[in-house]
């Protein structure tokens, strides 16, 4: 018997049967099948209306050393207000990541958080980051961070000038052909808050003590830490806005 047969058999020996023998038939043979397709079905609604309405990333900060607080919610929508992002079309994120020291012992969890970082640089998807000065020297070094030069006006470096940090590009470009690689070059550098003792000096961080009080309020940070643009950022424009927004607040008046 062929299924076509089969189909119009189980038809024709339904057609004189009670409503309650339907019912009794049907879940019998075919509930199951009905409730499968029933979930294959909610599971792809689902998903094709996460990828409708799921949203860009407009800028996600890895904050090494950072706590968020319940206010970098409404510090984030203010951000994207002064800086015309839409946030019914795009999303912002800051993700806080342990304060690691370079002298401690390695923890598989810090590992992997450095692994992670490693990852999301590589794949544009981190535009402003921060840590503790021999943390972020060492990401620096590695060429991470971008020249701020290249970001903020002269008049913004002057005023910034004693919470400026420093990687000296000579030892860079020194090491980049030797064994050691930047490895060799963060162990040498000089003291980061002194441009006068290198050969090439490069701003490539701020100090977090400047930051503006609404920063502090949604990020809490220990001890000294520094922050700065990734130098791989997909989202320059917006990196740099939030580096201003960070530094001098929402009515920055420098250019």
């Amino acid at each position: 018997m062929t299924i076509r047969e089969a189909i119009k058999a189980q038809r024709k020996s339904l057609k004189n049967r009670s409503l309650k023998e339907r019912i009794s038939y049907f879940w019998e043979y075919y509930a199951l099948r009905t409730f499968a397709g029933l979930i294959a079905l909610i599971v792809l609604v689902a998903f094709i209306v996460t990828m409708v309405t799921k949203k860009e990333y407009a800028f996600t900060g890895m904050f090494f050393g950072g706590a968020v607080q319940e206010s970098s919610e409404e510090y984030l929508s203010a951000f994207a207000k002064s800086a015309g992002i839409d946030e019914k079309k795009y999303q912002l994120s800051v993700q806080a990541g342990p304060d690691v020291r370079m002298d401690q012992m390695i923890s598989p969890e810090i590992y992997q958080h450095m692994e992670a970082f490693t990852a999301m640089v590589a794949a544009k998807s981190v535009d402003c980051f921060t840590g503790n000065p021999e943390l972020f020297l060492y990401y620096a070094y590695m060429e991470y961070a971008v020249d701020l030069r290249t970001v903020l006006s002269q008049a913004e470096l002057e005023t910034l000038a004693p919470y400026l940090y420093y990687v000296d590009q000579h030892l860079i470009k020194e090491q980049e052909a030797s064994d050691g690689g930047y490895a060799d070059a963060y162990i040498q550098c000089p003291d980061p808050t002194k441009p006068e003792i290198m050969k090439d000096p490069v701003p490539v961080a701020v100090s977090l003590e400047v930051a503006s009080e609404d920063f502090h309020d949604a990020y809490q940070f220990i001890g000294t830490n520094l922050i700065g643009i990734c130098a791989s950022s997909e989202h320059s424009k917006n990196a740099q806005a939030f580096l201003r927004y960070a530094l001098f607040g929402e009515n920055p008046g420098m250019e």
